[in-house]
C-alpha cells in the first residue's frame, strides 16, 4: 500500500505525478460540418417520432373518438383537428430538444458528434434558454441558414442563436483509450 504525504490525497498525488495525463477541456464552438451532421441524426430520430405521433393522432384517436372509422388521411373536426395536430407536432419537436438540452446539453445526434450546448460558464441550460434557443434556431434556419453560417465568421465559432440565447456550443474531446 502506498502512503501519501500528510495532507495530500490520492487525487492530488496523481495530479502531481508526471505520468498523469491532463484531461482536455471542451473546445469552444463546433464546426459547421459537425453541427449539420448532428442535425441529420436528430432529424432521423424526429422522423421516427413524427411517424409514431402521426399514426396515433391520425389513425388511433379518430377511430377511438368516432362511432365509425374515419377514412385514412382525414382528421376529425376539420380545421380545428389540423390545428391541434400541428400544435402537438410542434410540442413534440420542441419537447425533444428541450428535454435533451436541459438534461445533459446533448441530443443523441450531438452525442455522436461530440457536441454539447451549455451556458458560457459550463452550466446546464435553463428551460427558458432551451425554448428561446428552439425558436431562434428555427429562425436561423428559416433565414436561408444564415444564423448557422454565422459560425463561419464568428471568432468563437458560435451561431447566431447561440449568441442570442446566451448559450455556447462546445466540441468535446475524444474519450481516452484505456
Amino acid at each position: 500500500m502506498r502512503a501519501f504525504p500528510k495532507g495530500v490525497s490520492m487525487s492530488e498525488s496523481q495530479a502531481q505525478s508526471p505520468s498523469a495525463q491532463p484531461v482536455p477541456s471542451p473546445q469552444p464552438g463546433g464546426n459547421l460540418f459537425r453541427r449539420l451532421a448532428a442535425m441529420i441524426y436528430d432529424t432521423l430520430l424526429l422522423l421516427g417520432l413524427s411517424f409514431a405521433y402521426g399514426g396515433i393522432f391520425a389513425v388511433w384517436i379518430p377511430n377511438w373518438i368516432a362511432d365509425e372509422p374515419t377514412p385514412l388521411g382525414e382528421l376529425p373536426f376539420g380545421d380545428l383537428g389540423m390545428f391541434f395536430f400541428q400544435l402537438g407536432w410542434l410540442a413534440l419537436i420542441v419537447g425533444f430538444f428541450t428535454y435533451f438540452w436541459h438534461r445533459g446539453g446533448q441530443t443523441l445526434g450531438m452525442r455522436a458528434w461530440r457536441l454539447r450546448i451549455q451556458q458560457p460558464g459550463g452550466g446546464s441550460l435553463t428551460y427558458t434558454q432551451c425554448l428561446l434557443r428552439c425558436a431562434l434556431a428555427f429562425l436561423s434556419m428559416a433565414a436561408v441558414g444564415l444564423g448557422y453560417l454565422w459560425c463561419l465568421i464568428d471568432r468563437e465559432r458560435q451561431t447566431a442563436h447561440d449568441r442570442l440565447s446566451g448559450t455556447e456550443t462546445v466540441t468535446l474531446p475524444k474519450p481516452a483509450k484505456q
